[in-house]
């Protein structure tokens, strides 16, 4: 049966009977794999850029600074790293409502293109509602992004030709008939074609989810990169006017062709001591971001050494060939992509001051050892570099990303919002400051406090507030705080009620940044240890942390100096590792 877009709009939804829970035993196994690829990309600091974003001419505006080079190379593996996480959140939902095949196999294959699926297991109905939810949004994401209407009309015809599409419109009559016949049907559409759709279709949701624009702490990223928060707030404002045309060097004959700027927005708040940064990537550079099929890995490790001008872009070139062996470039290429003055064209010159130090740097930092050839020897045409990995260099810090996030971006916030204020005294009594103080919540206590705080407003508000609604959160606050410090199964120690008191009030600032994040209350019992006490479990905790993420314990220190708030999310699972075995 054909598909048209246009009768598809007015097909409703088709109705689907609540589906069966999943075997214990499956959920339990992917909570422990999604916990596992969440925690490791929280310290991950590999870069998988997408070898068209390795190359580029400036096309409008002048090049970067080092500085905004590494501010870029943070945001873009901040950016990878949520991208990764939301994929893998869509890519598991759908297959959870798709089929009741064992969840494991597709977590073990979550990127792999070709996956074998066992049509026996595949639960038809809730797949014509997949097909028709990412038909619909196809459709939507034309029409927003799609002034013209000849070529949202062409675009609607590609989807027609699409198997999810086909099915969206062909619900009804995959709906009534018997079950041998809707396995012919999906046999004859090719099941693993309407997978690769399904993963485009979570592609699309990713990158949707994440197009928005986000605010990071700009003070404490520029410290972390030994700069000027002044300068590079000045230099950061030149970006928006950068424009790049990306895959300049076609060595690897990709077919993408992008042009676009790297950061398509930037917006400064001054809060007390803080500079905070609002940014937005464009969609061309994420969607290359997301899950890219031919890539070079760059470690930000490496990066944040880098002092030259132009030593990030030959290491990403050199990098990205290093399997090969060689890159081979036109004097004209050079020139361009390393963006080099006219005075470097004697060779001279161009030997003494570009490739000599630059290629020494490569080396110091990232341990790639480079020979270059010149073509001809004299009156040279082109130039071959032929990389090859010398030796292991010992990591250093990376820049340190502290992000604000707001509670209007998660899904699970968002919707308890509007439950909550479906109490009429919460409703009359939300204001501005109420955003507020849940952004701070979040930000410093994380998701389930907030969760928690909306609840109790629901349930707790029976008359019209006296005061504000800030000041009821605070008293919930407080008796949470209360109830979690009762329940609690302290370590029984022998330390004496003054040492306690002692150590209390020397250690108020750690115990304060553990509390705010606490969402287990084992964690809690820490703050009641002694200052010795709390030395040894945290060095145990950085000793497993770093064996198990093989990162140095010198970043992870940095990263106590630069931001507790990460320093502690980051060390937080070891920790309670650690507390529960001593406690039993």
């Amino acid at each position: 049966m054909e598909c048209n877009i246009k009768e598809l709009l007015d097909i409703s939804k088709p109705n689907d009977p609540s589906s069966k829970k999943l075997k214990e035993k499956n959920q339990n196994l992917e909570l422990l794999v999604l916990e596992k690829e969440d925690q490791s990309e929280k310290t991950n600091t590999i870069l998988n850029q997408h070898s068209a974003l390795v190359t580029y001419k400036v096309q409008k505006g002048e090049y970067y600074k080092v500085a905004v080079e590494k501010t870029i190379f943070a945001l873009l593996l901040k950016a990878q790293n949520q991208l990764k996480k939301n994929y893998r959140e869509n890519f598991i939902d759908v297959i959870k409502r798709v089929t009741s095949q064992d969840i494991d196999y597709f977590l073990k294959n979550l990127y792999k293109e070709n996956i074998e699926i066992d049509m026996s297991k595949i639960k038809k109905t809730e797949l014509s509602k997949v097909a028709f939810e990412s038909t619909m949004l196809l459709v939507e994401d034309i029409k927003e992004n799609t002034e013209d209407e000849a070529e949202q009309r062409e675009l609607y015809k590609e989807i027609e030709n699409l198997e999810l599409a086909k099915i969206a419109y062909s619900q009804k009559m995959i709906e009534n008939k018997n079950s041998s016949e809707e396995g012919n049907f999906l046999s004859e559409i090719n099941i693993n074609d309407i997978f690769k759709e399904i993963r485009n279709y979570c592609k699309l949701k990713t990158i949707r989810k994440n197009i928005n624009s986000k605010t990071i702490n700009l003070t404490t990223l520029a410290n972390s990169i030994n700069t000027n928060s002044t300068v590079l707030k000045r230099e950061l404002k030149k970006t928006v006017g950068t424009y790049l045309d990306f895959n300049y060097i076609k060595a690897k004959n990709l077919k993408t062709e992008v042009r676009t700027n790297m950061i398509s927005s930037v917006r400064f708040t001054k809060k007390e001591k803080t500079t905070w940064f609002t940014y937005q990537i464009p969609r061309e550079i994420l969607e290359l971001l997301l899950l890219p099929e031919v890539y070079v890995p760059l470690d930000e490790m490496v990066v944040d050494k880098i002092q030259g001008n132009y030593t990030l872009r030959m290491y990403s070139l050199l990098n990205d060939h290093i399997k090969r062996g060689e890159i081979e470039l036109t004097r004209e290429e050079l020139f361009t992509f390393f963006c080099l003055p006219k005075s470097y064209e004697n060779k001279t010159n161009l030997v003494k001051k570009f490739i000599s130090p630059v290629l020494e740097e490569v080396e110091e930092t990232s341990g790639i050892k480079t020979d270059v050839e010149f073509i001809p020897k004299h009156n040279w045409e082109r130039i071959k570099f032929y990389p090859k990995k010398a030796k292991i260099i010992k990591p250093k810090s990376p820049a340190v990303i502290e992000t604000i996030e707001d509670i209007y971006d998660n899904e699970k916030i968002k919707k308890q919002i509007e439950k909550t204020k479906r109490n009429i005294y919460v409703n009359k009594a939300w204001k501005k400051t109420t955003d507020n103080k849940l952004n701070k919540i979040l930000n410093e206590n994380g998701e389930e406090v907030v969760l928690e705080v909306l609840k109790a407003m629901y349930n707790g508000l029976k008359n019209e507030i006296k005061t504000t609604l800030v000041q009821y959160i605070n008293g919930i606050l407080k008796n949470l705080k209360d109830n979690k410090t009762e329940n609690l199964q302290i370590f029984k120690t022998e330390e004496s009620k003054t040492t306690f008191e002692n150590s209390k009030k020397e250690s108020t600032n750690i115990k304060e940044t553990i509390n705010s994040f606490e969402k287990s209350d084992i964690l809690m019992a820490f703050e009641k240890l002694s200052e010795k006490e709390k030395a040894t479990f945290e060095n145990l905790a950085l000793e497993m942390c770093s064996k198990e993420t093989d990162i140095d314990k010198s970043f992870l220190l940095t990263m106590k100096r630069k931001s507790l708030t990460i320093y502690w999310n980051t060390l937080k699972p070891y920790l309670e590792k650690i507390l529960i075995n001593e406690s039993n």
